[in-house]
């Protein structure tokens, strides 16, 4: 997913919101539980720590996005920025 640099902030939020809100998040990271249930894995642990340390270098959050998100949730996340850039753009009257 390719960002520009008015982007780095929508998606920070975004990606800060979901792990507050969303045990499950990244989705690539889900392991099925023993009664077949989804459940949280190392790797989100791991997905974590690994944006905690990601700088704010529009390459290394490209980076993050490319290895943890699924394709849902980079459609979800594009969306996101979308909705935010036309709150931002003036309308003409």
């Amino acid at each position: 997913m390719k960002l520009s640099k008015g982007d780095k902030g929508v998606v920070g939020w975004w990606v800060d919101r979901q792990f507050a809100n969303n045990p499950l998040f990244p989705e690539k990271c889900i392991a099925e539980k023993e009664d077949g249930k989804p459940g949280v894995s190392k790797k989100h642990v791991k997905a974590y720590k690994e944006w905690c340390k990601t700088s704010s270098k529009r390459s290394q959050i490209e980076e993050w996005i490319d290895k943890w998100l699924s394709k849902s949730e980079r459609k979800a996340l594009k969306q996101a920025v979308e909705k935010k850039e036309k709150e931002e753009t003036p309308t003409q009257s």
